[in-house]
């Protein structure tokens, strides 16, 4: 996920069964909670941030061929530079960023022989690197189906996707509806999209509200 963006949902749908996660005040105490309904029998779900980028999933006491949907919402600031709008959606995870390397054993054994010995600078490396198939073999690889819902809260201009083509839709000056154009695609890229205003203008102050659910949040710009 965006190093920026702040997960505030999780929601996991199994079968007619529908679990609503909390957020807890720590990691270890939403661990514990997840690992006492697993011994319990229930079905569980749990979403920790193992990075400011990267979030695993569990999922317990999933019933053969049973399907399970989990839901996702996050908050995450979009980006303002020159005149130009960014959101950009992280679409994949390099395991190369976490290669072992090799050091002195010496440096860590005194009473060893100097050498070479491989070490791990990333001790979980298991439970962040997912396996990686070869997209010649199994294509299309974590088929991803985008669709972005753009309200600018002002006349826009050009909107852009600068690694997808897509297909965008202007219900109105403000509002642009963005979906790939030639349907799902493999998540072996980030999505990026960019937008402008319709005409540049001098500096000003705007106030956007937005209703999700129950809540509403205002906030100004």
């Amino acid at each position: 996920m965006p190093e920026g963006g702040a997960v505030d949902t999780l929601k996991m749908v199994v079968g007619d069964r529908i679990v609503v996660g909390r957020n807890q005040k720590s990691a270890k105490q939403a661990r514990a909670i997840y690992e006492q309904a697993k011994q319990n029998g229930q079905k569980a779900a749990l979403t920790e941030q193992e990075r400011p980028n990267i979030f695993t999933n569990s999922v317990a006491n999933i019933g053969p061929g049973e399907t399970v949907l989990v839901q996702i919402e996050y908050q995450e600031p979009v980006h303002q530079s020159a005149g130009e709008f960014s959101l950009r959606v992280p679409r994949s995870w390099a395991p190369a960023t976490t290669r072992r390397r090799s050091c002195r054993a010496s440096t860590f054994v005194r009473t060893a022989a100097a050498g070479t010995a491989t070490t791990d600078p990333v001790p979980d490396r298991d439970r962040i690197s997912p396996p990686v198939l070869d997209p010649a073999q199994n294509s299309p690889v974590n088929p991803t189906q985008i669709t972005v819902r753009l309200q600018a809260g002002f006349p826009l201009g050009d909107v852009k996707s600068h690694f997808h083509t897509v297909n965008v839709e202007s219900p109105d000056a403000g509002t642009r509806i963005i979906k790939l154009a030639n349907g799902p695609v493999p998540a072996d890229r980030d999505f990026e999209l960019t937008w402008k205003p319709a005409v540049e203008t001098a500096p000003s102050v705007g106030l956007f509200r937005e209703k999700v659910g129950n809540a509403d949040t205002c906030w100004l710009t």
